[in-house]
């Protein structure tokens, strides 16, 4: 089941619902998946009942049970993807968490390096998986409701802030959210997430420039990355961040 990468305007996702079949992931190769976290309430108890005691104590602490769900369900097919790799139960995983709050297989279950990382924003999540590489993902829901000038010109770097300026006002939303999750992957894959201020590096901007790490931080080395734009639904932005140079990604879609 495994797809051949097409060329970026035709990625595509494999739809894969057969939770008990192995999947194998080879040194150099990037596994993208993508899935949809509103679950019928039928299939609640299921997704929560693989969930760690902490994962579920996680849950309760949201104030609506629309923001418990989607919590519940991206945590519990991160168990479901991982177990088809693992061969292992979902409830048995072990997640241990750095000091940063970022996840990660517990050694003693990852003798072959697994890495991954997942993101969610409203009914949609995305998740990475790669072996002994550093790698991020996130996805964004495009609002209409943010200030995308305002907030750019708050956080994003100079040179980010002002490519985004020199658009034609009906692209700098699009722009916005495309730049936004390039950064936030490019963190999430370091582990460091909201400690790093995000203008203190730099990532292209305007349509026609391809995604990549301009400027890297300070202790970070730019040409060691791959960014990627990732195919998703209309509404969303999505982007990839992997310490890797040309790497084969291969795009699947979750199902129950």
């Amino acid at each position: 089941m495994k797809s051949q990468v097409p060329p970026p305007a035709h990625r595509v996702f494999v739809r894969t619902n057969e939770l008990a079949s192995p999947l194998s992931l080879n040194k150099g190769e990037v596994h993208v998946w993508k899935a949809a976290i509103q679950q019928a309430s039928s299939m609640m108890a299921y997704l929560s009942s693989i969930l760690s005691p902490d994962e579920r104590a996680r849950a309760t602490k949201f104030v609506f049970e629309r923001d418990r769900n989607r919590f519940a369900s991206s945590r519990a097919i991160l168990r479901l993807i991982l177990a088809r790799y693992l061969g292992m139960k979902p409830a048995e995983i072990v997640l241990v968490y750095d000091s940063y709050g970022k996840p990660s297989l517990s050694p003693l279950q990852n003798c072959e390096g697994l890495s991954f990382n997942l993101a969610h924003s409203g009914n949609r999540a995305v998740y990475a998986l790669a072996r002994k590489v550093q790698i991020g993902i996130d996805i964004e829901q495009c609002r209409n409701d943010v200030a995308v000038e305002e907030l750019a010109e708050r956080f994003f770097s100079k040179r980010e802030s002002s490519a985004l300026r020199c658009l034609p006002e009906d692209e700098r939303r699009e722009a916005f959210f495309r730049c936004w999750t390039r950064k936030e992957a490019y963190l999430k894959a370091l582990g460091q997430g909201l400690f790093v201020p995000l203008e203190s590096f730099t990532v292209s901007v305007k349509p026609n420039e391809s995604p990549i790490l301009l400027e890297a931080l300070p202790s970070d080395n730019q040409s060691d990355w791959t960014m990627m734009d990732l195919p998703t639904d209309t509404g969303f932005m999505a982007a990839l961040a992997v310490q890797l140079k040309q790497p084969e990604v291969v795009f699947w879609e979750f199902g129950l």
